[in-house]
């Protein structure tokens, strides 16, 4: 993302996985969410604050993302594991 203002991923939940890309259009996403690389970075601190970014689609598929997301990223800064 780095030297772009905009970035926007796509979520996509299957039978038997869940599909993450980094995409524009909507294709077969469930969710997307977008926005600057500063809330991105913001949606992943500690504070986890997400009044930064524009979720469309299945607003609880991309909350539940984030939150998975962000708690591998603060297991993996404080060397334990996710459940």
């Amino acid at each position: 993302m780095t030297g772009r203002e905009q970035a926007t991923y796509a979520m996509h939940l299957g039978r038997e996985r869940l599909t993450i890309a980094e995409r524009d259009e909507p294709g077969d996403a469930d969710a997307r969410v977008s926005g600057s690389e500063r809330a991105w970075v913001e949606a992943f601190s500690p504070s986890a604050g997400r009044s930064g970014l524009t979720f469309e689609g299945d607003e609880r598929l991309a909350d539940a993302v984030l939150e998975l997301c962000g708690a591998a990223a603060e297991a993996s800064a404080s060397g334990s594991a996710v459940a």
